[in-house]
């Protein structure tokens, strides 16, 4: 099972809400939360790959109301900030919120609501098979 699909089976298995691979689809409904992959992070030394991998990925969280980004972005924080063990059959090493940031987007038309956002990056830690 590849990394990302063990840390969706993760995030879902905590949240009420939906969570969606790599970008939330246009006009989902929300609360949602979407897992990007931001970059690789393959490593090696002098001698080859170290059969470790570091990639980094961004947890997004989308609201309407910022006290549920707020809510949703703890419990997130408290599942996968400083994880170490199994998710569905892959070890993590350790899981490292690395960054997070906060952002509002303003309606066009001003008639709807705005959406709140929370991105955490997470640096995790694995063996890489």
């Amino acid at each position: 099972m590849e990394i990302e699909q063990s840390i969706l089976n993760y995030l879902e298995s905590f949240l009420s809400c939906s969570v969606y691979p790599g970008y939330r689809p246009q006009k989902s409904v929300l609360p949602a939360v979407s897992l990007i992959r931001t970059s690789g992070g393959y490593n090696a030394d002098l001698a080859g790959a170290i059969s470790f991998t570091t990639p980094y990925f961004d947890v997004v969280i989308y609201s309407n109301s910022i006290s549920e980004c707020i809510s949703i972005s703890e419990q997130v924080r408290e599942k996968l900030q400083g994880f170490s063990g199994t998710l569905s059959t892959r070890e993590i090493c350790f899981a490292i919120l690395t960054d997070e940031s906060d952002n509002y987007y303003k309606p066009i038309d001003n008639k709807a609501s705005g959406i709140f956002e929370t991105t955490q990056t997470y640096q995790i830690i694995h063996p890489e098979n």
